[in-house]
């Protein structure tokens, strides 16, 4: 912004930054600012090792005043074996600013915009946050003393009522998921939406085992951060920082990771919880959930996500809430005239 009003009407300016802007909702204002002005070109490393010892998946973007037109985009693949050689350029493609907004970039070829285009067409699909609801999970601000194993449990003879199967990332197949942990949760066991941190007394009271284990690590869990502020001397020292629900957690649930190389949404019944934004999930309003899993699993859709969401280094893609709200879902009617099913069973007579 500072460059844009700084330089004269012919100059142009070129930055080298991390490129997460391009996908990210924190980058939502800088897209914005973007389009305002007229870019030249845009250079994406993705996750090559630009810099020694740091991955920061560099860009560089150079701009200058006026009005928008087509600029070049580079999707570069290799740096330079030696410090004399040539930036090898890659693939580039022609970008009309006109197909972008301040959402994610799609900075693709045009026959794979024409294609994501056909994916996310209104008329043909619904966006998943139409259908379903999208949500985080839990952040304890202190997992080593929330998330346990079986030997910390037995070691404290912690009770099992105030455990919750913890679900996190690498728990997460293609279709199941396996909570590998448990934890605590001193919360009131409310199915509805309201979830309620269990009073001190009521938790020493029916949970001695696990209040004694709290007890033994309050003073770290007060240093814990809750919006930037220290839980410090706060009644409620024993909280999470994100809590979740019991609601959201015994739902029929489709749990995903939050950084996958290939789309792995799990159907969950078990009645778990799972750590934010390592783990997110979507809960159907209508939808039979098996068969929205199998869309969520297509070919079709892992092509979409991995054009909207910000690539990590080893092939990993991020997701989050807002990608998985966006994500198109194509509109099925699954009423059959009366006509078509006679003659759909006659065929199937015939053939048995």
């Amino acid at each position: 912004e500072v460059a844009l009003k700084s330089i004269s009407r012919n100059g142009i300016s070129a930055f080298i930054s991390s490129i997460q802007f391009l996908n990210s909702e924190y980058g939502r204002q800088l897209r914005k600012l973007l389009l305002a002005s007229r870019i030249i070109s845009l250079l994406n490393f993705k996750d090559l090792p630009v810099f020694d010892d740091a991955t920061t998946y560099p860009g560089i973007v150079i701009f200058s005043r006026g009005k928008p037109s087509l600029f070049e985009y580079y999707e570069i693949d290799k740096l330079p074996s030696t410090k004399q050689e040539q930036l090898p350029l890659g693939r580039s493609y022609k970008i009309d600013p006109a197909t972008l907004t301040d959402n994610s970039w799609q900075l693709v070829d045009h026959g794979v915009k024409t294609l994501l285009d056909k994916i996310s067409n209104e008329t043909v699909s619904v966006k998943l946050s139409s259908i379903a609801e999208t949500w985080g999970g839990v952040i304890t601000g202190k997992d080593e003393v929330f998330n346990l194993d079986q030997s910390k449990i037995d070691k404290w003879n912690i009770e099992r009522e105030i455990l919750v199967p913890l679900v996190r990332g690498t728990d997460v197949n293609r279709y199941y998921a396996t909570p590998s942990m448990y934890l605590l949760y001193p919360y009131e066991k409310n199915l509805n939406k309201d979830t309620q941190l269990m009073p001190e007394p009521k938790l020493k009271e029916i949970y001695p085992n696990a209040y004694a284990y709290l007890k033994s690590n309050e003073k770290e869990l007060r240093t814990r951060k809750d919006s930037r502020r220290s839980v410090g001397d706060s009644d409620n020292w024993y909280k999470l920082i994100r809590y979740g629900s019991n609601y959201l957690f015994q739902s029929r649930k489709i749990l995903t990771p939050g950084e996958s190389i290939r789309n792995s949404f799990s159907i969950d019944c078990t009645g778990s919880a799972f750590s934010f934004a390592r783990v997110y999930s979507v809960i159907a309003r209508d939808t039979e959930i098996g068969f929205l899993a199998a869309i969520l699993n297509s070919k079709v859709l892992e092509f979409f996500l991995h054009s909207v969401c910000p690539l990590k280094r080893g092939g990993y893609y991020t997701f989050s809430s807002t990608y998985l709200a966006d994500i198109p879902i194509r509109r099925i009617s699954f009423t059959t005239p009366a006509e078509e099913r006679a003659r759909l069973g006659a065929e199937l007579q015939d053939l048995y």
